[in-house]
């Protein structure tokens, strides 16, 4: 159950982030939010939210604490939201930005790794 846990965490993350990116770039693109482009991201995003409520529920069934699937969240996050914004924007980050990225993976590795 862990595994099924942390796979349906990081495929509803990943659906999720590529529903938010991707519309966001249709929205660029056209000069304007339409219903047309944002629709099927909507779906998606409700396939990845449904991936991450069941994702959820069996972490803390089988974890036994919310604490943990939350960082398994969180580390999905940072891990796959960079290479899909790259992918849709073809953008690099910049300082502020990898100073961002850098400060989230120090707080992730300090509360996977500090005890007490």
């Amino acid at each position: 159950m862990k595994f099924a846990s942390i796979f349906l965490i990081i495929l509803g993350e990943a659906l999720a982030i590529y529903a938010e990116l991707a519309a966001a770039q249709a929205a660029k693109l056209a000069g304007s939010i339409q219903v047309s482009t944002a629709f099927p991201n909507i779906l998606i995003m409700s396939l990845g939210g449904g991936c991450l409520v069941f994702g959820y529920m069996l972490g803390v069934i089988s974890f036994g604490s919310a604490w943990t699937i939350a960082v398994i969240s969180i580390i999905a996050i940072l891990i796959i939201e960079p290479p899909l914004v790259y992918f849709l924007f073809q953008t690099t980050p910049g300082r502020g930005e990898i100073v961002g990225f850098a400060c989230g993976l120090i707080g992730i590795l300090a509360t996977l790794l500090v005890r007490g």
